[in-house]
């Protein structure tokens, strides 16, 4: 996987498009026919193809207060055009806003992403007990 790093003052950044929900998924069909319009289920976001999802979800952190929470695990996908004059989905993976784990590391660039792709995600909240419950 390409690790190369990008000079961040001398490379303009990209846009990300990130579209969200919590406890569902975006189907790539709700997309389709979206236009330039900010609608509440998208975030854009400035950020370079060496960003890490780590990198990511802090920046969400800003934007969507469910980021925030101790439970929350954020699934993110990507969703782009396909070969039929569709939109597909391709699962990466979660990063959990406590634990480390090997999504955090991982680049929009190793993923091979491509500007103009959206990025899913869908916010799902874990209760490990009823403790967890109340301390939201």
């Amino acid at each position: 996987m390409d690790r190369r790093r990008i000079d961040r003052k001398k490379t303009c950044p990209l846009l990300l498009r990130v579209f969200w929900k919590e406890e569902q998924e975006i189907s790539p069909e709700s997309l389709k026919n979206r236009g330039n319009e900010l609608e509440q289920d998208e975030v854009r976001l400035y950020t370079w193809k060496d960003a890490t999802f780590r990198e990511i979800a802090d920046m969400l952190k800003e934007h969507i207060p469910g980021t925030r929470r101790k439970n929350a695990e954020l699934n993110f996908y990507f969703i782009r055009p396909n070969l039929e004059g569709g939109l597909e989905r391709k699962d990466i993976g979660t990063v959990n806003t406590i634990k480390r784990g090997e999504v955090d590391f991982m680049t929009l660039n190793q993923l091979r992403f491509v500007t103009g792709d959206y990025l899913g995600l869908t916010i799902k909240y874990t209760w490990n007990n009823l403790k967890d419950l109340y301390s939201v």
